[in-house]
């Protein structure tokens, strides 16, 4: 589990996300999971679907510079990309919390 998982857990996602919010937010789970995991020559199948499918739609993940079965390479770009997501959810669920 993430950090951010403890702080919001998964059951609640659905409830202050759209469909394609909850897909990006799968796809950052998965770069995490590739980060922890370390260099194993294959990434890790839990949420890859999610990550291929943001890495292949209109709005990509910045900062990736290249993905494949085995490995994504990353940029810190993604650092600014991650962080105003993260910063879009928060907003929402403190909106809902609030209502």
């Amino acid at each position: 589990m993430s950090p951010f998982e403890a702080a919001l857990p998964s059951e609640y996602w659905s409830k202050i996300l759209d469909s394609s919010e909850v897909e990006r937010l799968l796809a950052y789970r998965h770069i995490r999971r590739c980060i922890s995991n370390g260099i194993q020559h294959s990434r890790p199948v839990e949420d890859a679907d999610a990550f291929n499918a943001v890495m292949a739609s209109e709005k990509p993940i910045r900062g990736i510079t290249e993905y494949n079965e085995s490995s994504i390479s990353l940029e810190p770009e993604i650092a600014h990309d991650l962080g105003a997501f993260l910063r879009e959810i928060i907003d929402k669920a403190l909106v809902a919390a609030n209502s």
